[in-house]
């Protein structure tokens, strides 16, 4: 299934097991291999840190967005 597809997906409504077969997983996770496919696919499961504001545009917005 393509990723775009996955994304339309209400995955709160459908049972765990099409879960599972959509997602190429199980209950107990992926295997070494799936894993080691992803992390060269996707990358490491990492949030970007939020770039810092620079000062200008602190007095610009002198408001905090976080």
């Amino acid at each position: 299934m393509s990723d775009i597809l996955k994304h339309d997906i209400k995955w709160h409504s459908i049972d765990i097991k099409d879960v599972f077969n959509i997602t190429n997983s199980t209950e107990n996770g992926l295997n070494s291999k799936e894993a080691q496919e992803r992390i060269e696919k996707y990358g490491y499961n990492r949030i970007k840190p939020p770039e810092k504001q620079s000062e200008i545009m602190r007095l610009k917005h002198p408001l905090p967005f976080k």
